[in-house]
Parts: structure tokens; sequence; C-alpha cells
């Protein structure tokens, strides 16, 4: 049997390239961790009370984002990753019991933080780019509508946001998934509530928490999304685990915690260079001096969820990636050369027929007041016709091209890019684009390039299996909070519209639930969860007994309902 190291160093052995996380790229040299593996001995700090070596980290990395000391009170190092930093940002703003506003594309660790204060949580839903089956930003207006008290117009807000594949007719015992092209019966077309976010709101929110960018690298205008949040008195968190290399160089956008947001965490092992599980939390001045945010009771949560044995190797790892970074001129070079490689990649795609890599400010069926700025490090890859669907593409490039990505989601993969990738490695994706693209043009398609209006009818060449489902964008009715009902008595059976789930359901990567406890199950959901499996992802809080989805779903609604 093969050894862990044994396992993990064939991806080196078998030349297989990176574009996912972490974002050292396995190019950071370390010495041999096991001689810096120490724990809180005499003259090399403590991080749960930094004040020497630890602390002179923490001032270091608020210098690298702030020079000038104008807006970071403080920053932490994290070694349990943005999780703790959510937990302990969610947890330092509330009480047990408060009311906090959440946009509905979180990570599963805000729903988490929701869970362990007992909080009630009411979503803000972000912008949808239905034709690529993708979440946008979160509109400003939207939040100064709830946070207001002012009934939106939402109008076709939640109309349509594309039409699920997939036509079922489920019984408790019976079970039947037809999945198909433009034949296919739309049964779950992606309805919802209409109302959208709620309108009457019975308790203050003591907070906002949105996530910017978002996996895909979208980001939201957080200067307009903080003046309407501190225009109710109440702290903006923002999680910004894909941006931590936000601020650092030109081409890229600016952090959160420059334009207002009060408590911001970014993961520095996903886009920078540190080691798998390092973060980051930076707490505005603002913050302080108005009272948003309490130190002394952030500090106490980051010590509660963070591991009281922290890894001297994780924060030798952010120390590396400190000493790289802090100086202008080093990031300045490494970030040029990054941003190059970016373009001629973008440039070669123009090339493309049918695959391309999302880009907003040329894609001309792109809403621009859906994306107030992007990452161009993220490479979201997709067919314009839908000959392959962004799983296919995902294991093409995986099996036949050893080009691992981070993940895909319904008709787009996502490569994930860093300042630390080679140019032998772009140089790789790009030439294996082209090849796949050429391949579709040639095999899949009935003629060179789709028709006319950018449809070509491949659903009807192929028998695909490619469902299409929604993620954070459901109108879900809510029985419970997340406490009450994950707290209840639950039973395992078959998943019907009408029972109250007990348990969280989605697709990791990217973490997002489709439904979390209290939440009263549709067909539609139904469908999201079925096309995901079809489609050959594992979700998570889902069990599948002869293609029929189970879940844990709160005993006592369904004995009363069923009696």
């Amino acid at each position: 049997m093969k050894s862990f190291a044994d396992k993990i160093n064939e991806l080196n052995t078998q030349h297989v390239y990176p574009f996912h996380m972490p974002g050292h790229k396995r190019r950071m040299e370390l010495i041999n961790p096991y001689d810096i593996d120490i724990t809180e001995i005499d003259g090399y700090d403590n991080l749960h009370n930094p004040e020497g070596m630890i602390k002179q980290l923490e001032d270091r990395i608020s210098g690298m984002y702030d020079e000038k000391h104008e807006f970071i009170e403080k920053s932490y190092v994290l070694v349990n990753g943005s999780t703790c930093g959510i937990l302990s940002a969610i947890s330092a703003v509330t009480q047990y019991g408060d009311r906090i506003l959440m946009a509905r594309n979180s990570h599963k660790s805000a729903y988490n933080a929701v869970y362990i204060r007992g909080l009630e949580a009411d979503y803000i839903y972000p912008e949808y780019i239905k034709w690529l089956g993708m979440n946008a930003a979160i509109e400003p207006d939207r939040l100064r509508n709830i946070l207001t008290c002012i009934k939106a117009d939402h109008g076709t807000e939640n109309e349509n946001h594309g039409k699920s594949r997939c036509s079922y007719k489920f019984e408790r015992k019976t079970f039947k998934l037809l999945i198909g092209g433009s034949t296919a019966s739309n049964a779950c077309s992606m309805q919802g509530y209409k109302n959208g976010e709620k309108s009457e709101i019975t308790g203050k929110y003591k907070a906002v928490y949105i996530t910017s960018p978002t996996y895909e690298g979208i980001v939201c205008d957080i200067a307009e999304l903080s003046k309407i949040t501190h225009e109710s008195g109440i702290p903006l968190i923002v999680d910004e685990a894909h941006g931590a290399h936000f601020g650092l160089a030109d081409g890229f956008p600016d952090t959160a915690i420059k334009h207002g947001a009060d408590i911001v965490i970014q993961s520095i092992h996903k886009t920078l260079m540190g080691m798998t599980q390092t973060a980051l939390l930076h707490v505005s001045s603002e913050a302080v001096i108005s009272g948003r945010v309490n130190i002394d009771k952030l500090e106490y949560f980051l010590r509660l969820y963070q591991t009281s044995s922290p890894s001297y190797v994780l924060m030798a790892s952010v120390d590396e990636c400190v000493s790289v970074l802090e100086r202008r001129e080093n990031r300045s070079e490494l970030f040029k050369s990054y941003m190059d490689k970016i373009d001629r990649i973008h440039k070669k795609s123009k090339k493309w027929k049918d695959i391309h890599i999302f880009a907003p400010e040329l894609t001309e069926n792109v809403d621009k007041k859906k994306i107030y700025d992007y990452d161009r490090g993220k490479l979201v890859i997709y067919s314009e016709s839908g000959a392959m669907s962004g799983r296919e593409i995902y294991d093409m490039l995986g099996n036949k091209y050893a080009l691992q990505l981070e993940m895909s989601l319904g008709r787009y993969c996502l490569a994930m890019t860093s300042c630390m990738d080679s140019d032998a490695g772009f140089d790789r994706l790009a030439a294996a684009l082209s090849e796949i693209d050429e391949y579709i043009c040639r095999n899949l398609l009935k003629h060179n390039y789709p028709a006319e209006d950018g449809k070509a009818e491949v659903f009807n060449i192929r028998n695909k299996k490619s469902g299409i489902w929604t993620q954070g964008q459901r109108r879900i009715e809510k029985k419970y909070t997340i406490a009450q009902a994950f707290d209840m008595p639950k039973v395992m059976k078959a998943a019907e519209a009408g029972d109250i789930s007990g348990d969280y359901g989605y697709v990791y990567p990217p973490g997002i639930p489709f439904i979390v406890p209290g939440e009263v199950v549709t067909k539609e959901i139904l469908c999201d969860i079925i096309n995901a499996k079809v489609s050959g992802y594992e979700v998570h809080g889902v069990d599948f007994k002869d293609d029929v989805p189970y879940m844990n779903f709160v005993q006592d609604c369904i004995t009363r309902e069923h009696n």
C-alpha cells in the first residue's frame, strides 16, 4: 500500500499540472517541515496571544495590504482556514438568537455559524447569469430595499432562470427520471417564490454577510454595499476567500477592506502561496472606531474556533508568502508576468469557435450591471453551443491532457490560476482547449460553427446526460431556523415535496447549499439534486438508493402530516 506522500507525489511524477488551489502550485520551497514543527515554546510567541514574531508577521500583513496604514486596524493569521475566520466574524457581531442578512450563495461555513449561534437568517440573492448558470454580484439597490423595509419590485426577478432538463414522476415507491434535450418535458422549471426576499422584517439585522468575489471571480460593489449597510448602523462582513491577491497589484480588483467592509476574510492558500488551511482576517479601523466590531469579542472567538495547537509549519508558509510579496517591486514584477500569461491565453481563445473563456468585458450577452468587477485570474471555460458540459470539458482536460482543474459546475468548468503558475502550464491549457474546440466543431456540431442565433441543435445530435441546476437562487419557504431544524428528531427517508429538511444538500465545490435545515422541499429542489447527481456530481447530505434521493428530514412534521 502506498503512503500518502508517495500517492500525492504521483501528481508530480505524472506531470499533472494544477489549475486548482493551493495557489503556490507546488512551486514554493520550504525546509523539511519536521525541522520547524514546534509548539508554543519560550521565545517563539503564541498565536492566541501574539507579542513577538507572530505579532510582527500580522503587522507586516496589515502593511502589505495597507501601506499607508489608512484603513486596516488589525490583521490576524488563521491556521484553520477561512472557515474559522467566518465562524469568528459572524459570532463576534451577533448574540445568540439574533437575526442576520446573508447572501444565499454563501459558503457552508457561514451557515454553520448561523447554526452555532442559533441565528435567524434571511437571505439576499445574487444576480444571475442565466445562459451560463452562474451567480453574479449582489445588487446594492436590493440590499437597500431590504434594510429599509421597502418592498422591491421583483417583477421578473425570479422568472425561469433557465429550465431544468429533468422531468420525473415521484411517488412513495416509484421514481422515474427522464433526461433529455428539447423533447424533455420541463416539469421542473425554475419557479421559486415570486416575492423574492422578505419585504417585512420582524427584527433588526445585526450584520450583513456576503461573498465577494464569488468562486468564479465576480466582485460586488463593496463601497456602495458598505455605505448602505453602515446607514443601518451594522457591520458588513465579506468572505473574500478567493481574493487574497486583491489590492496587491494593478489589473486586479481592490480588496474589500479598502472600500468600507468591516471584517474581511481571505484564504492565502487559494490564490497566493500559503499552504492549505492558511488564511487571514482583517478588521477595518472605522469598524472599531464606530463600535460596529468589538476587537476583544472577535479575538475571543478566534481563540475558540482555532486549534489550541497552531501549526508553526503553516505559519512559516504564511511568512514565506509575505516575504515574497511585501516588497512592492517584487510583487509588481511577479504579477506583471502573471497578467501577461492571462492576456496571452485570452488572446489565443479568440481563435476558438466553440470553447470560450468567460470575459465579461468582451461578452455581449452579459448584463454589466450584474458584474461590478471581475478577477481575470479565474478562467471560467465553457462550450458556447453546449456540445460539451462543464463536467465533460473538465474530465477531458484531466484524463487526456493531465490538467487538473478546480471544479466543474453545470455548463462550465473553472481553472484557478495564480501568480505562481508557469508559462508552460498556461501553454498546455491553451493547446488542450484549442484541440477540444476543434474536436467539438468536427465531431459534435452539424456545422463548424453554431447557427446564427448562437445555438446549434446539440441536444438532438447526442444523448447528453447533463442537467442544469441552480446554486443559491431558489426562494424556499422556511419553517424553522437552521438550529431548530438541525436539533429536532430526524428520519432518513425518500425525499418528497413538502418535507422539511433536517440537513444540508450541496455539491462541493463550491459548497453552496441547494437546501438548508428548516426549509421545505419542492419539486424544483428535487430536480436540482437529481440533475446534479446524474451529471456526475456527488451531492453531500443526500444518499441515492435505486436513483431515489434520501435525506434526513424533520421527524415530527413527517409524523404529523402522514398520520
